[in-house]
């Protein structure tokens, strides 16, 4: 479905709407819509906040429904973080959710030589980083261990003082996904099967807008398309 095939089906639903009260939605009104439904359900199925209570990866469904939306980005040049032992790298402009994060890092091995490898991240609470400072052996970074925190448009990952960390490799869920007015001719950027709920969702927060008396029940109806 396209941007301009959404906007029809979208007019098309509220055309048949037996509600007086509901105004002629112009294309723009009804982009603004659509977008505000877009995000809502990414976030839904990033999240669990849905009837069926799944989240991302839960289940197929779940992987189908914003596989998408997943990008992969390699972020290089870090600069010192403001805590000790630790780099920050710019998150992705289009950066929304985190699903996977690794980095590349470089370490002596036990014969003194330089070791390069790839490893997994382990994301903490702010509260976290005062105990691995602490010298907490839960909590402190030792060798290949990385713990990370985000602020603002940046990641910064914490290592052990003796390792040196080069590139970071995150896989998030993009917030790019939203209709172009002036392309409404480009496929919607989302899975197939979710284009309609899409459409469904943003016919009934309107009604909701207006007061319709049938919010309620299409409001019941869509909650049965999990």
């Amino acid at each position: 479905m396209t941007g301009e095939e959404a906007i029809l089906t979208l007019k098309t639903k509220l055309d048949k709407n037996d509600t007086a009260s509901l105004p002629e939605i112009p294309v723009e009104t009804a982009v603004l819509w659509l977008n505000d439904s877009f995000g809502r359900i990414i976030k839904q199925r990033y999240g669990g906040n849905n009837p069926k209570r799944e989240s991302f990866e839960e289940t197929q469904k779940r992987t189908d429904d914003l596989r998408e939306v997943i990008k992969y980005e390699i972020i290089e040049n870090p600069v010192e973080g403001f805590f000790v032992n630790s780099v920050k790298f710019d998150l992705p402009v289009d950066y929304w959710f985190a699903i996977v994060e690794q980095a590349e890092i470089t370490l002596k091995d036990c014969k003194g030589a330089d070791e390069t490898d790839r490893v997994g991240i382990t994301a903490v609470q702010h509260n976290n980083i005062n105990t691995a400072v602490e010298k907490d052996p839960f909590w402190r970074p030792e060798g290949k261990d990385l713990l990370r925190i985000m602020q603002g448009k940046a990641t910064t990952v914490f290592h052990a003082a003796a390792t040196v960390v080069s590139k970071y490799y995150l896989g998030y869920i993009a917030n790019d996904f939203k209709i172009d007015l002036t392309a409404l001719d480009q496929q919607l950027k989302i899975a197939d099967h979710l284009h309609m709920e899409i459409v469904d969702m943003a016919y009934n927060m309107i009604l909701n807008a207006v007061e319709s008396q049938r919010y309620q029940q299409d409001l019941l109806e869509l909650s049965k398309s999990e």
